[in-house]
């Protein structure tokens, strides 16, 4: 598996633990005679997968940007490197 299809099932996992805790967590949990309010607790949980999501957003263009410079580089000496002349065998295996 490529890392971009790494990011793409990271991401669906997300979605669907998202979903999954908006469909199944309740807001309110009858225990006996008590009933417990649990709509911090579910506000809390629903949204982590969403801010994961977010947070890959904005790191993941500077990751790239930071790639693409060091192969940028690389790729610019490597080039500098064949315009290189040569008269001899001796500037060839140099």
């Amino acid at each position: 598996m490529n890392p971009i299809e790494g990011l793409g099932n990271t991401i669906r996992l997300f979605n669907f633990y998202h979903d999954l805790f908006q469909r199944k967590l309740p807001s309110i949990a009858p225990i006996g005679l008590v009933s417990l309010n649990c709509e911090s607790v579910r506000s809390r949980i629903q949204s982590t997968p969403k801010d994961y999501i977010n947070q890959l957003e904005k790191e993941i263009p500077d990751v790239v940007r930071t790639r693409n410079d060091a192969a940028k580089k690389w790729l610019e000496h490597r080039i500098k490197e064949l315009e290189i002349s040569i008269h001899n065998v001796e500037d060839f295996v140099q």
